[in-house]
């Protein structure tokens, strides 16, 4: 028996290394081996029962074969000391345990792995469930077959053998993240509210894996088993019953209606039904419908790309993962293909980059994450740009609709209607959202809104976030939007009927951003701010697509109000190079399109004044003046002397700013403008505060009249409920106090400003105020809330690219050491408001005020002093 045992052992050890793999323990006589992959141990296995018999021991009564039973399973170990630890290595031992010598045994996982890569000859044979000690779910066991193989064995010694609660397919991979949906759809499903839940989204985000990992956790809550229904390849109800049928285990009577039988087994069944890949069935509505009826306590979960529209369906929208999630995903399913990829600080930009580019989607993701066994993720990124080329796969393990973006893309626009198809290509104009408003007045279709609400409920559209009054905002996703585009160019011809869309989609969004512009430093300015703020990227599709057919004027027109819509909420820089390519497109054909181009000339020329180059301000207002003159615009006039006023301001030419801002108001008025003359009396206001020449008397004198006219512009904008307007004069009354050393009444003053800033949403101007009430703070004594107002206060006017940055970061290096706080102190709280938006960084600087109290209503007190 020795010699026996050591020929054992070196037939084992022999065959394992041969195949790749590598023995990591012995106990007694047995060999603890892992493999680099599943064929490579089928192969040692087969190889070392096939040299096996010729070490029969000879005995008395005849050679006695040397019969080796042995087991595989495939999962993740821990390694610790070259041992492994953890549960498949426990499941395997379980596993062993249970067989004869001379039997191969495999997992379910490790029987799905290798079902396609057998040796030839060699087959598998299910042996059904199995109960395996201290393992709390049965095993799904097979047994290798080889004609070199005994086939014939005893019942296995498991123990007493599981009855079938489930026939759920073994994943081959770890669901990453979606912990709060796994849990929140759990508990709904558990709860029994509905009986119908179907999963939907767009192909490729993972719906029959969350279904999966969702009936995984459900089996002990139905008695009478989960069970699960492929009907990838089903298109009518014949065809789904059958595959239902299958799925359940049923053995049917020749005789009887399968339908009927089906119906008949699940009447009284406690049982969770999971469908997968319902959307393509014809009328799977209605067999729904009946199967609800026919059953009490049947639950349906199901997966499809549209929802079924029945009573008592719960929707349950599969979402895209977000950032960190995807990052995750990518990092597991890249280190599959190579085995030393890992997140780190090299590549972690990039792929955080390019999952935000491919939206979420899960399948996006595992393709591109698939690349990196030849490109670095820099290199993906950069070919992004072609994704249905490079977003595809030749795994054998995926269908057809799952190895590449594109095929799962196809498999849903194959199922829509002709009018569904023509909407969706039609909808590839679009750029970040739009409301069925917009697609009615965009889109040509016989029923624009039908195809838009079934586009939506077939998951080829989503949710946006709200869009202002207008109702529910619609978003297709970057691939989608790709997709869709192709099916344009083909459907209308690349340029000139392809053109008919966009040029409506391009003048339907001028007109909107026209109508809303016309609404600011009104009561409904915030409303309108938020609907531009919604059509920045299609004002932004419809300039590209203006500038590529050469359709100028149309161009200058979408740069005035994409332009004016950015610098009015505080994007200066934005503003100043959209609003500079439509100028440069109208300085040739200036006369032929005069209020076009007198209008950008002017928005230009505030850009300037908000960077503080008077001269170009004044230089290029002066150009525009002619233009309004030809076209007979009084007020836009009166906005040139505005802007030559406040150029002379800034070169502390007052006389000559008071003489241009006195026009202003007399143009302004005239032409019945109350904002305007607002607007003048305001800056008249400012000149005088801002002239320090002559003597005390004289500085005084001005001062008062400084306050007169600032005083005299609050009472109109607040009868105008001009937000944006009461926040400059505001600011404007809390400097004069400021100068004058009224210290609490300039706080007074700017917090009030600061409360209508953040109203209309203008950044710079939530940005200013931060840093003037900062600055009064520190004088005040109050160290802390200045350091932290005027924090704030940078990282906005940074991220604005605002002139204003280089004096407020030398005021809050001023206060931050009476603060307290040290160099590390102030580049860690830098580095944290990086990370917030702007209303939160706001929220944080008047943190630690609001609890002292030292934050007021402003605007009470201003009503009780009128």
């Amino acid at each position: 028996m020795r010699g026996a045992l050591l020929q054992h052992d070196l037939l084992l050890r022999a065959c394992i290394e041969t195949h790749g793999g590598r023995v990591f323990k012995t106990v007694g006589d047995a060999f603890c081996a892992v493999f680099a992959s599943p064929r490579s141990a089928v192969a040692a296995v087969l190889t070392s029962q096939q040299w096996l018999p010729a070490l029969a021991l000879d005995a008395a009564g005849g050679r006695i074969p040397l019969r080796v039973r042995m087991a595989l399973h495939a999962g993740t170990a821990e390694e610790r000391d070259g041992d492994y630890f953890g549960p498949p290595v426990n499941r395997v031992a379980r596993l062993l345990a249970i067989a004869h010598g001379g039997q191969v045994l495999l997992s379910l996982t490790a029987a799905t792995l290798v079902r396609d890569l057998l040796p030839a000859g060699a087959s598998l044979l299910p042996l059904g469930e199995h109960s395996l000690k201290d393992l709390a779910s049965p095993e799904s066991v097979a047994q290798l077959l080889h004609p070199d193989l005994p086939a014939d064995f005893p019942p296995l010694r498991s123990l007493e053998k599981a009855g079938p609660k489930h026939n759920l397919p073994q994943p081959l991979t770890r669901l990453v993240g979606r912990a709060t949906e796994v849990r929140d759809w759990t508990a709904l499903i558990r709860g029994r509210s509905r009986r119908l839940f179907t999963l939907t989204g767009f192909g490729g985000l993972g719906k029959t894996r969350m279904a999966l990992r969702l009936a995984e956790g459900l089996v002990p809550d139905f008695p009478d088993g989960v069970w699960w229904c492929n009907l990838e390849h089903a298109t009518g109800t014949q065809d789904a019953v059958t595959a239902m049928v299958r799925g359940l285990g049923l053995s049917l009577q020749p005789s009887v209606d399968v339908r009927e039988q089906l119906f008949h087994h699940l009447k009284d069944r406690n049982t969770l039904l999971v469908l997968d890949n319902l959307e393509q069935v014809a009328d799977a509505s209605m067999l729904l419908r009946d199967l609800l009826t026919q059953t009490e306590r049947v639950v349906f979960l199901i997966t499809s790309r549209r929802t079924m529209d029945l009573r008592g369906e719960m929707v349950l929208e599969v979402p895209t993962l977000p950032e960190a999630e995807s990052a995750s995903l990518f990092a597991e399913r890249a280190a599959e293909y190579r085995t030393d990829f890992a997140l780190d600080d090299q590549n972690r930009k990039d792929v955080r980059e390019l999952c935000r580019r491919l939206e979420g989607v899960p399948l996006a993701i595992e393709l591109a994450a698939a690349r990196v066994a030849g490109m670095t993720p820099q290199q993906i990124l950069a070919r992004l740009t072609e994704r249905f080329r490079l977003l595809q796969s030749r795994s054998p393990d995926l269908s057809e609709r799952q190895r590449a973006l594109r095929g799962a893309i196809d498999w849903s626009y194959q199922l829509l209607s002709e009018d569904e198809k023509q909407v969706f290509a039609q909808l590839a104009a679009f750029s970040g959202g739009f409301t069925l408003d917009d697609a009615e007045a965009v889109c040509e279709a016989f029923d624009v809104f039908e195809s838009v609400m079934s586009l939506r409920r077939q998951s080829l559209l989503r949710s946006g976030s709200p869009h202002g009054a207008q109702g529910e905002c619609f978003v297709m996703l970057e691939s989608l939007r790709d997709y869709a585009a192709e099916r344009l160019e083909e459907v209308e011809g690349a340029r000139e009927s392809g053109g008919s869309v966009r040029d409506r989609h391009a003048r339907h969004f001028l007109s909107h951003a026209q109508e809303k512009l016309l609404l600011l430093r009104t009561p409904r300015e915030p409303q309108a701010l938020d609907e531009l703020a919604q059509s920045d990227r299609n004002l932004r599709a419809a300039l590209d697509w203006a500038a590529s057919v050469g359709d100028g004027l149309l161009f200058a027109q979408l740069s005035l109000v994409a332009g004016s819509s950015l610098h009015r909420r505080g994007f200066v820089q934005s503003a100043v190079e959209i609003v500079q390519a439509g100028l440069e497109a109208t300085l040739l054909q200036a006369e032929s399109h005069p209020s076009t181009a007198a209008r950008l000339m002017l928005e230009r020329a505030g850009l300037h004044y908000d960077f503080k180059d008077s001269e170009a301000c004044a230089r290029l207002a002066g150009s525009a003046r002619p233009l309004f003159e030809l076209v007979g615009d009084e007020r836009g006039i009166a906005h040139v002397e505005n802007l030559l006023g406040q150029a002379a301001m800034t070169q502390r030419r007052f006389p000559e700013a008071l003489h241009h801002y006195e026009r202003a108001q007399q143009l302004f008025q005239a032409a019945g403008d109350a904002i305007g003359v607002a607007i003048a009396m305001n800056n008249r206001g400012l000149a005088e505060r801002r002239d320090q020449s002559g003597s005390s008397a004289e500085v005084a004198a001005r001062r008062e009249r400084a306050g007169e006219h600032l005083h005299s512009a609050l009472q109109l904008r607040r009868r105008l409920d001009d937000r944006r307007g009461l926040a400059e004069t505001l600011n404007n009354l809390g400097v004069l106090a400021f100068e004058w050393g009224e210290f609490d009444r300039a706080w007074a003053h700017y917090q009030e400003a600061l409360t209508f800033e953040r109203q209309v949403g203008n950044r710079l101007g939530i940005g200013v105020a931060m840093a003037n009430l900062g600055e009064v703070a520190g004088i005040l004594g109050r160290a802390t809330e200045g350091a932290r107002l005027l924090a704030a206060s940078e990282r906005v006017l940074q991220e604005l690219g605002s002139s204003d940055t280089p004096w407020v970061r030398g005021e809050l290096e001023k206060l931050a050491p009476v603060a307290g706080w040290s160099i590390e102190n102030l580049r860690e709280i830098r580095t944290g408001l990086h990370a917030l938006s702007i209303e939160e960084c706001c929220d944080w600087a008047m943190e630690q005020g609001l609890h002292s109290g030292l934050w007021t209503d402003p605007q009470r007190e201003a009503r009780a002093t009128a």
